[in-house]
């Protein structure tokens, strides 16, 4: 009794805001600098990481955010859902996760999903490829949604004898980040493309490194908590090219300018950089008049298999 005494003592001369402030914390200041974040007719999404752990959280944050109007999502599929359905779905969320920080955070959808696949990754123990190189070419690269309950994204890991740098440019777009290795340490590098763009996409990777380095790059479903190994490339396989058919068919052209493919006689232009699907066959035998990288890619219960050359 003598403590709620002296507490409402010391808060009565505050002003409501204030008052809040003091009582419910980190909180209830973050709420107050998302609401002055938000446009002025802008409906907010309150996404939980986990319903029964931060419902009471999302309760107040819906409180304290009106005149706002917020709608609650109790995971990542469910707003996927909503976008689906509702043009008007609500452009940015309120995250709530208790058991990472106290704080509401405003964040986008793709920022949300990218701490998601940090927290929970699917390759748990990722390990360097046997040959060391300087330069390479991971033939997909990726980070991109399905149906709800299915999200594709690229794990890798490098790892040099010596201090070193790597950089890795995501194409067709050219955009590139470059990472500091430690010589004997791996650096696990988790949705790649997100880490390079900042944006969901879908493309393939240039690796190249100051030092050789060792490498593994991984083709992951999240829906399905499945993960298949995909081969490095420091120079394409030469033509002509014997690809098994699949589901779908690409072909990668790393030149800077257009690649002339004929797949079974069939021609095609392939623009500089660029991944490009075509119609898969039971055998595809590619010609070009440049280096190319010809591959398919079929699933089987829903689990990715790629053929290569």
């Amino acid at each position: 009794m003598l403590r709620l005494v002296r507490e409402t003592i010391a808060l009565a001369p505050l002003a409501y805001e204030e008052r809040r402030a003091r009582v419910a914390g980190p909180f209830y200041s973050s709420l107050r600098s998302v609401r002055a974040e938000l446009g002025a007719n802008e409906t907010a999404g309150i996404s939980m990481r986990d319903t029964r752990r931060d419902v009471t959280n999302a309760v107040f944050a819906n409180y304290y955010l009106y005149p706002h109007r917020t709608r609650f999502f109790g995971s990542l599929d469910d707003y996927r859902v909503m976008v689906l359905v509702d043009p008007a779905h609500p452009k940015r969320l309120v995250r709530i996760d208790t058991a990472r920080t106290s704080e509401a955070r405003l964040m986008t959808y793709n920022e949300v999903r990218h701490e998601e696949v940090l927290e929970t990754p699917i390759v748990r123990d990722p390990k360097p490829g046997a040959t060391a190189l300087t330069d390479a070419i991971v033939p997909m690269a990726l980070a991109i949604d399905g149906q709800p309950g299915n999200a594709y994204l690229t794990d890798g890991v490098l790892l040099s004898d010596l201090d070193a740098t790597a950089t890795l440019t995501f194409f067709p777009t050219g955009e590139s980040k470059t990472f500091a290795l430690r010589a004997r340490q791996p650096l696990v590098l988790r949705d790649v493309v997100y880490q390079i763009t900042k944006r969901l996409d879908a493309g393939w990777l240039r690796v190249s490194a100051t030092a050789p380095v060792r490498a593994s790059f991984w083709f992951v479903n999240r829906g399905l908590r499945h993960a298949v190994a995909l081969p490095l490339f420091e120079r394409t396989p030469p033509l002509p090219q014997r690809v098994a058919g699949g589901e779908r068919f690409w072909i990668l052209n790393p030149n800077d300018a257009v690649a002339n493919v004929a797949v079974d006689g069939t021609p095609h232009s392939i623009a500089p950089h660029s991944l490009t699907q075509l119609p898969a066959r039971a055998m595809n035998e590619v010609t070009a008049d440049r280096d190319v990288l010809a591959f398919s890619a079929a699933r089987t219960n829903g689990r990715e298999r790629f053929n290569f050359p």
